[in-house]
C-alpha cells in the first residue's frame, strides 16, 4: 500500500472586515475588565492574543505532500509518524464541506492528535488504507475544535 495525496496545512476561511472589527471589539472589552479587575496579567495576554490572532487571520495554508504506507504517515520530507504509533483514528466530515479530515490518535497521550486533510475523490481509499492499520473509532469534538467553529477561524 502506498498512497499519495496533496491537501492544505489548514482549512483556509476568508473574513470579512467586521469579522475583524468584531475581534478588536471583543479584545478591547476584555482588557477593560482586566483593567477594571486590576488583573492587568490577563490584559496583556489578550494583547498578545489578539494580536497574534490578526496575524494569524489572513494567513494562507501551505500545500503539504502527503505518504500513507504501511509503515507509517509522511507529511512532505521532515515529518514522519509511525504506524506503529497510531493508536486509532477518526473522521470528521462535519468539520470541513471542502477537505474531510482524518483525525489519528496516538499511544502515548501527551502527543496531540493529528489532523489530515483529504480530497473528496480519494477519501474512501485513504480510509480503508488506515482500517487496514488501525481501528477506526468515533469521532468526538473537542473545546478547541467547538470554539474554532464559532469564531470562523
Amino acid at each position: 500500500m502506498h498512497i499519495d495525496w496533496s491537501a492544505p496545512e489548514f482549512e483556509y476561511r476568508p473574513k470579512s472586515v467586521s469579522w475583524y472589527w468584531g475581534s478588536i471589539v471583543v479584545a478591547v472589552l476584555l482588557i477593560a475588565v482586566a483593567a477594571w479587575q486590576r488583573n492587568f496579567l490577563f490584559g496583556f495576554f489578550v494583547l498578545i492574543a489578539e494580536v497574534l490572532m490578526l496575524i494569524w487571520a489572513n494567513r494562507v495554508p501551505v500545500t503539504h505532500e502527503f505518504t500513507l504506507t504501511e509503515k507509517g504517515l509522511a507529511i512532505g520530507k521532515k515529518t514522519f509518524y509511525p504506524s506503529a504509533d497510531f493508536e486509532s483514528f477518526s473522521v470528521d466530515e462535519h468539520w470541513s464541506d471542502e477537505w474531510p479530515n482524518f483525525v489519528i490518535y496516538f499511544k502515548r497521550r501527551f502527543r496531540p492528535a493529528v489532523r489530515v486533510h483529504v480530497p473528496h475523490d480519494r477519501f474512501e481509499e485513504i480510509e480503508q488504507a488506515l482500517r487496514k492499520i488501525v481501528p477506526k473509532i468515533e469521532h468526538e469534538e473537542t473545546l478547541i475544535e467547538t470554539l474554532e467553529h464559532l469564531i470562523g477561524f
